[in-house]
């Protein structure tokens, strides 16, 4: 290797380990700065939060060959022995004090699957970053 190719590496090498001490410490200064995710704008984050992660159980379900059941929920049709069921299930929570329930709240009660976590996590980064899609006023 000549002397030439020698200093060539030589000062790559300084200048990797140069940059990657400096991104090390300016990820530790985020971490630092940003310990928990904040919003001043809960109440539209849990909104969004309830909103996303149904929709996303509900795309789960249906792939998982839940589809059936899930589209008699979300769209009723009158003429399928299901939407009876369903009819009945919702007269009987009425008739328990459980009003203004609608088919599409049954698919709450169905059991959670294995991937339910990570629906939730991707819920949770869609709704805290809801805000940011939201176009912005001057002030």
């Amino acid at each position: 290797m000549s002397i030439t190719n020698q200093i060539r590496s030589e000062l790559t090498l300084n200048e990797l380990d140069s940059r990657s001490r400096q991104t090390f410490h300016e990820i530790e200064q985020m971490s630092r700065d940003e310990n928990v995710p904040y919003t001043q704008n809960e109440h539209y984050y849990f909104h969004h939060l309830e909103k996303y992660l149904e929709q996303y159980r509900l795309i789960r379900r249906q792939s998982d060959g839940q589809s059936s059941f899930v589209n008699a929920l979300h769209s009723p049709n009158p003429e399928t022995d299901q939407e009876h069921h369903i009819n009945k299930v919702l007269a009987h929570l009425a008739s328990l004090g459980a009003r203004g329930v609608v088919a599409a709240d049954l698919s709450r009660v169905l059991p959670l699957d294995d991937l339910d976590p990570a629906l939730r996590i991707m819920a949770e980064v869609r709704s805290y970053f809801q805000g940011w899609s939201l176009p912005r006023t001057s002030t």
